[in-house]
């Protein structure tokens, strides 16, 4: 029996498309209050994902040959932002679920 390998990379994409496919429902919601907990979770997967130090950065300095760090230090920081991300999207998916949310059809 074979094992299909797991690509954190392209599973952390299409967390993030199916999360954006979602803000404008849980963003339209009449209770903000109630779903305050996602927002809060989708603000950090953002920062996470696309800030300042955030996983794509680390990427990009990757493939650019790191610059100034270390290829080992950059490798670092992409394994800590990885699992960062993955305990987040665990955590929305988590919290999503709890508020009973279904995924829109598209």
């Amino acid at each position: 029996m074979e094992t299909a390998e797991i690509n954190v990379e392209e599973s952390l994409k299409k967390f993030d498309a199916w999360r954006l496919s979602q803000l404008p429902a849980i963003t339209a919601m009449t209770e903000p209050q109630v779903y305050q907990k996602l927002l809060h979770l989708s603000e950090s997967w953002e920062q996470q994902l696309r800030g300042s130090e955030g996983y794509e950065r680390v990427q990009r300095l990757i493939a650019q040959g790191g610059g100034a760090l270390p290829a080992h230090v950059l490798f670092q920081k992409l394994e800590i932002a990885e699992k960062s991300l993955l305990d987040l999207a665990e955590r929305f998916i988590a919290e999503y679920r709890r508020l009973g949310l279904r995924p829109l059809q598209g």
